[in-house]
């Protein structure tokens, strides 16, 4: 029985064995290799479309290698090549001989035991060992197993096999010269053509071999157009406009645009567009940086030699794609920074001429009322104690410093219209600061005036019985002013008005198209505030209009000096409206802005997101779940009910972009 018992579990053994060494060539393990010319290339596509007026490239696929390994390198699985057992391959190689079974049957029981026992301990490792690779899959061959040819493989079925490799390059070829996009290219590639339809012509493996290394060389020479073309893109994106910056200067000294935007009041749709403005030259220059990088790094690779390097290939066919995505980025960003920029530049120049010019309109107001006071002082008497030549001559100093100050005024309304003129922000803003110096040096002179004046004559301020006579002509002529600013308004906010319902209607034509939209809610306050700003409008002219008709029939001394409070306070309601207008017509244009940035957005969220990295992977995962949170912020967005609110959603949601195309650009530098 012992003897018997020995040869069945020593069989076992062996079998045992034979199993363990076979679990790592099962055909579920070896399928990926028996396929691996044809490594699953992740893909990334980018639309034929994009916002923003450019016209992108074709169709373009990025590939990233996913193996791991550099470019170049030989592919190799770390724990595939655990080093096998010592001493399987002669335990598989060799059966039991008959000279071992006799040994065996001479065994005295405790030495078979111990025997069985260690057969045993080996047959569990050997099983652990097979289970181990079994599990895992195979290692990558080397470049020199791929080269040669297997020794199974006739020579014919080995050319026809690099035929079929080469063949499936070829395709890669043409999307280089597509790329290339030059003449010299176009030739590259029909001598590729050429030579693989030879190749297929041909039965004599050496003939076959040397159409092959015909088309390698010219796929190499290919290689070679490509990363000249790759300099070429450096070039042209180092010679693109940077990104437009709004400065502006006091002296030699720089000053915060933020801090002007702080000290001036309404700015909601300039603060905005100076945000976005900031956001888009930090992209920029994070561009700037990785463009450079990732040129030098795929022009260091290797060039091609021969179908081992389709990877190679690929990597650089992906960084260049890349490259030229980058650089419709960059002009897409160029003409939103310049939209940005217009309106930063228009709504700032608006609000520092609106400010300066409300600051004049006050002023010539208290001139006015000290003038009439003054030239009330003139027609009576003198008051008690001061003789009349004293008086009169006072009251002529007076009336002489008073016409200095008009003239100030004057020449500050002359100022205010070069000002509007220029359009230019650096302009506006120093001819503002000169502006309001002036202006407090005349509102001292006014004070000392006034001083003056009432030390001549206590009761100067209160004007006499023949008051209309006082009230100055432009107070008369403001029915006329304010009726023909009032009709230029008008037309611009008419205007104004025709677009966004043009706007809506188009919009009301495609109804189902919303996730890509601003808020309805948003145009409709516009409209909202074009109604409430025409109805002031009209609401200033009737009451310069009724002031006018009351002039007639004032009768009380100080009704002159309320209607000309009356008549400024009118005009300064005026230029408000005017600059209301001129707010509107900016806040439609950031939003036509900003929805064609949400749109752009939305479309480059989907192109990151359709980037294929290794499934399962940490950056898989991480994109998946910066697309769900990227997706999430998009519809606030589309939620936001004011520009205010849109304009920081969209930057929520540009950062989020940044680090999705972070997780890619890493994959593209380490591959």
């Amino acid at each position: 029985m012992g003897v018997w018992r020995s040869l069945v579990l020593l069989s076992f053994c062996q079998c045992c064995l034979q199993w363990a060494a076979a679990a790592s060539k099962v055909p579920q393990v070896y399928q990926q290799w028996e396929t691996a010319e044809e490594f699953p290339q992740p893909k990334w596509r980018i639309g034929a479309e994009s916002p923003g007026g450019v016209d992108p490239s074709p169709q373009m696929t990025l590939n990233v290698p996913f193996d791991g390994a550099p470019i170049g390198a030989e592919i190799a699985v770390d724990y595939l090549e655990a080093p096998a057992v010592e001493g399987t391959e002669s335990l598989l190689a060799e059966g039991p001989k008959d000279g071992d079974k006799a040994k065996g049957a001479k065994l005295p029981g405790k030495g078979a035991i111990m025997s069985l026992s260690m057969l045993l301990f080996l047959c569990a490792g050997l099983l652990a060992i097979a289970k181990k690779k079994g599990a895992a899959a195979p290692a990558a061959p080397t470049e020199e197993e791929i080269t040669s040819k297997p020794p199974d493989m006739s020579d014919e079925e080995y050319m026809k096999m690099r035929l079929e490799r080469v063949q499936k390059i070829f395709h890669t070829a043409e999307k280089m010269a597509t790329l290339v996009g030059s003449p010299e290219a176009s030739g590259v590639v029909l001598n590729i053509q050429k030579a693989l339809e030879n190749a297929k012509k041909e039965e004599d493996p050496s003939t076959v071999e040397e159409h092959l290394k015909l088309a390698n060389g010219e796929i190499g020479e290919l290689h070679q157009l490509l990363r000249e073309y790759i300099e070429a893109l450096d070039n042209t994106y180092s010679r693109t406009p940077p990104l437009p910056v709004l400065a502006l200067k006091e002296g030699d000294k720089d000053v915060p645009i933020m801090q002007v935007i702080n000290d001036i009041r309404r700015t909601s749709c300039v603060r905005g567009a100076v945000y976005v403005l900031n956001s888009l030259r930090e992209k920029s220059e994070r561009e700037w940086k990785f463009f450079r990088k990732l040129a030098k790094h795929i022009t260091k690779i290797p060039n091609y030699q021969d179908e081992n390097d389709e990877q190679k290939l690929e990597h650089v066919i992906t960084g260049v794609e890349y490259l030229k995505s980058m650089g419709i980025s960059k002009a897409h960003d160029l003409g939103l920074g310049e939209k940005m920029k217009e309106i930063a530049v228009e709504g700032l120049h608006e609000m520092i001429c609106r400010d300066r010019m409300e600051d004049v309109l006050h002023f010539e107001n208290d001139l006015d009322l000290l003038k009439i006071s003054v030239t009330a002082m003139q027609r009576r008497h003198p008051p008690p104690g001061i003789e009349p030549e004293e008086y009169t001559h006072a009251c002529s100093v007076l009336e002489s410093r008073l016409g200095d100050l008009q003239g100030v005024v004057d020449d500050m309304y002359a100022h205010l219209v070069d000002m509007q003129q220029s359009r230019s922000l650096q302009v506006a803003f120093t001819s503002s600061g000169k502006l309001e110096v002036t202006l407090e040096m005349a509102k001292d002179e006014l004070r000392a005036v006034r001083k003056d004046a009432a030390s001549v004559d206590m009761g100067f301020d209160a004007v006499g019985k023949r008051g209309k006579e006082l009230i100055p002509d432009k107070v008369f002529q403001a029915p006329n002013t304010v009726s023909s600013e009032q009709r230029t308004i008008r037309e611009r906010l008419r205007k104004l008005r025709r677009e966004i319902e043009k706007y809506q209607r188009d919009r009301a034509r495609n109804p189902d198209d919303q996730s890509n939209r601003l808020n309805d809610s948003i145009p409709a306050n516009i409209l909202s505030s074009i109604q409430g700003t025409e109805t002031a409008t009209e609401v200033i002219l009737n009451n310069v209009t009724e002031k006018q008709g009351n002039i007639l029939h004032m009768a009380g001394q100080q009704e002159v000096t309320q209607i000309v409070r009356d008549h400024y306070s009118q005009l300064v309601a005026l230029r408000t409206a005017q600059f209301t207008t001129e707010m509107l017509d900016l806040d439609a244009k950031l939003f036509l802005v900003l929805e064609e940035e949400l749109r752009r957005q939305i479309q480059e969220g989907e192109e990151a997101a359709s980037f294929v990295f290794p499934e399962d992977s940490s950056s898989a995962k991480k994109l998946l779940r910066l697309k769900r949170h990227f997706d999430e912020e998009i519809r606030g967005v589309t939620r936001s009910r004011s520009l205010t609110d849109a304009g920081e959603s969209l930057l929520k949601t540009r950062a989020i972009l940044d680090n999705m195309n972070y997780l890619i650009r890493e994959a593209l530098m380490h591959p």
